[in-house]
């Protein structure tokens, strides 16, 4: 099997060995001895949201944002955008050890938005802290963005000397440049560590599944080569030579393709790195391996019905929000099996910077939220990510669109043991109660897990305004920083929630969780059986305030896992509030399908909201099934549709109108009284 093996940088810690750490990752000002310059004389944009800050001082602050990483942080994002930035972070004394031939400065820096670089020098002072002092510099680095990246910079030819290191930012109209955990440690000359293997957890013995991980370079030397192995079970290794360039503290991801599992069953992979470099022994052999266990694997069956859940993070106050609705937006229109949940979250930006909060939602983001906006799909962890919730960067970066439709597309096609429905539904609009019945049906045998059932109401097309619903906008100068999108960049900064601004409204608002944030434990045992049902009925009480004809059900299958990167979505569904007894088969084209006036004399409409565009076919049939109207077939784009059917021709009495769609047809009662 061919091992495929990437470069990638993110943050992960090392051991300390000497008292000279400095952590800014919770830190809410500068640790004692560091110093800030500010030498370029420049005003930040008004822009950033910190921009008074970044104009105080020496440049440099501390950026604490809610849930995140706290960093160092300056910019070069100026009001005149053609000044290089020149702003000095200094470092306290360093003591650089001697006999130490290993030691070395180690941190971690990123750009905060992955569309601007910030590039920036490091340059070494041997006396003290005045910006003169320090000698040219001995590194030039481009920030990616994105992640966290390590950097090393090797301090033994300074052994037994104080030094001070500069972090100069020399960046021109780029964003925010960010830097946390600056630590000096003496590291091993050669040392590999496997940091985690992942593979889904759901598989079919008809494919063939990859395993997938990380893997770290916790050495001062560069590695060219290693043995990668790994085993089954506990069985025999299977080894592959790696060709690669690992430089000190990087991270770099391994993929294993390929792994076909002889028979049903629960399985445990094991992997593990040696011969470095071709024939250097590891001198830490407590980090070399990394395990995953309670892996299943089961034949593919007919009858599965699966959908995906795209549960998205975001705020009212977050202006990069509107470029994640847009987002999810494309997804759905590509995908219609998606069913997309808008997860809001004031994010510590005050009471009413979101009023579509609720505290379960907030459960969910805190456990996986990676930024606002960033979205999940079924919760999955999916191995070419870092996170189960895939990360947002400005919606001039197409790649969000496109990752989020990739990966649903994936799902798709993977593994999931369980048909998820709802019965029983009835909708008392006097009391606005509702109550259904959430199923599980399990198309296979499992011997072990937490699965749980759940309940979503979710609200589309909210137009309530005002603090709290009105919705912040990044990209409404079609000039400014965030230029490039024409269907942002037309609407204002602060895009009033009312239906009118461009038919701006918050979709998809997550309204309740029946189930909690992790779903109602103790219906599904822990080894559910083949072709058995699992159900339970929900109640829920309706907002009067909320517009039912909007609102939507969602069934939900899933699991819980102590291992936050295993509570998966196993399948979902969805329906309509007010669909609930008209007996109409829900199909994936149609969000609602109703008839009015009926009685009807003259004329009857046909009111129509589709998912997504498709060709339609309507016709008017009597009680013998005969067609008794001249079919109307017609292409509707998604969305809401009134579709006017003559009916002066026909005699009263009942008839039914019959709506197709790509093959699935639906049908409405419909009585003719003149």
């Amino acid at each position: 099997m061919k091992k495929l093996f990437t470069l990638l940088c993110a943050v992960v810690l090392v051991s300390e060995v000497f008292a000279q750490t400095w952590d800014f990752t919770a830190a809410t000002s500068f640790p004692a001895g560091f110093v800030t310059w500010k030498l370029d004389g420049q005003t930040a944009n008004s822009g950033l949201s910190n921009a008074a800050a970044f104009n105080s001082g020496g440049g440099w602050i501390i950026v604490a944002p809610t849930g995140a990483t706290h960093y160092a942080a300056t910019t070069s994002w100026f009001t005149n955008l053609t000044v290089p930035c020149d702003r000095w972070l200094v470092t306290p004394q360093i003591a650089v050890p001697t006999g130490q031939p290993n030691v070395a400065l180690v941190w971690y820096g990123s750009s905060l938005d992955v569309d601007y670089p910030d590039e920036y020098e490091v340059r070494i002072s041997t006396t003290d802290s005045a910006s003169t002092s320090f000698g040219p510099a001995v590194l030039d680095i481009v920030e990616p963005g994105g992640s966290l990246n390590v950097h090393v910079l090797p301090l033994a030819s300074y052994a037994g000397q104080s030094i001070r290191i500069a972090f100069r930012d020399i960046s021109t109209n780029e964003f925010v440049l960010a830097l946390t955990k600056i630590q000096v440690v003496n590291l091993p000359s050669y040392d590999l560590s496997v940091k985690k293997v992942e593979t889904y957890e759901h598989n079919w013995l008809s494919q063939a599944a990859t395993l997938s991980g990380t893997i770290q370079n916790l050495a001062i030397d560069t590695v060219t080569s290693f043995t990668l192995n790994y085993s089954v079970n506990g069985g025999a290794a299977v080894s592959s030579t790696v060709t690669a360039t690992l430089p000190a503290m990087a991270i770099g991801t391994y993929t294993i393709p390929g792994y076909t599992a002889p028979a049903e069953g629960v399985y445990s992979f094991q992997v593990w790195a040696s011969n470095i470099n071709g024939s250097h022994a590891d001198e830490v052999l407590s980090n070399d391996s990394a395990k995953t266990s309670g892996i299943f694997f089961y034949p593919q069956v007919t009858g599965l019905h699966k959908n995906v859940l795209v549960e998205e993070f975001t705020g009212a106050w977050c202006g990069y929000c509107t470029g994640g609705a847009f987002a999810v937006r494309d997804l759905v229109a590509a995908m219609p099996s998606a069913i997309p949940v808008a997860i809001h979250d004031q994010a510590g930006r005050g009471a009413t910077s979101d009023l579509m909060q609720i505290a379960d939602g907030v459960t969910v983001s805190n456990t996986f939220n990676t930024g606002f906006p960033s979205a999940m799909i079924d919760r999955v962890y999916y191995i070419d990510q870092q996170d189960v919730a895939l990360g947002f960067y400005g919606y001039k970066d197409v790649n969000y669109t496109n990752l989020q439709l990739t990966e649903s597309q994936k799902r798709i096609l993977q593994a999931t043991p369980a048909n998820v429905s709802l019965t029983d539904k009835s909708y008392d609009s006097t009391t606005h109660q509702l109550t259904v019945t959430v199923n599980a049906n399990f198309l296979n045998n499992l011997t072990q897990g937490d699965y749980r059932l759940n309940l979503y109401v979710t609200e589309d097309s909210v137009i309530t305004s005002g603090t709290g619903y009105d919705q912040e906008n990044y990209y409404a100068d079609p000039q400014g920083y965030m230029s490039g999108q024409s269907d942002l960049n037309t609407l204002p900064a602060v895009i009033t929630n009312d239906g009118t601004a461009g038919n701006w409204s918050q979709n998809h608002v997550l309204r309740s969780m029946s189930g909690g944030p992790w779903g109602t434990a103790a219906i599904i045992p822990a080894a559910p059986a083949a072709n058995a049902t699992y159900s339970n009925t929900y109640t829920v009480n309706i907002d009067p305030l909320w517009r039912k004809k909007f609102v939507s059900i969602i069934g939900v299958v899933e699991e819980y896992n102590a291992n936050t990167s295993r509570r998966y979505i196993l399948n979902a569904v969805e329906a309509k509030l007010l669909d609930v007894n008209t007996g109409i088969r829900e199909t994936a084209q149609l969000n609602k399908l109703g008839v009015y006036p009926n009685p009807a004399s003259n004329m009857a409409v046909v009111d129509i909201d589709m998912k997504h565009n498709a060709m339609v076919d309507i016709s008017i049939v009597n009680t013998l099934g005969e067609t008794v109207s001249e079919p109307n077939s017609i292409l509707l784009n998604a969305g809401e549709h009134s579709v006017k059917m003559p009916v002066g021709h026909l005699a009263d009495g009942l008839y039914f109108v019959k709506v197709s769609i790509e093959g699935n047809v639906s049908t409405l009662p419909l009585s003719i009284a003149k």
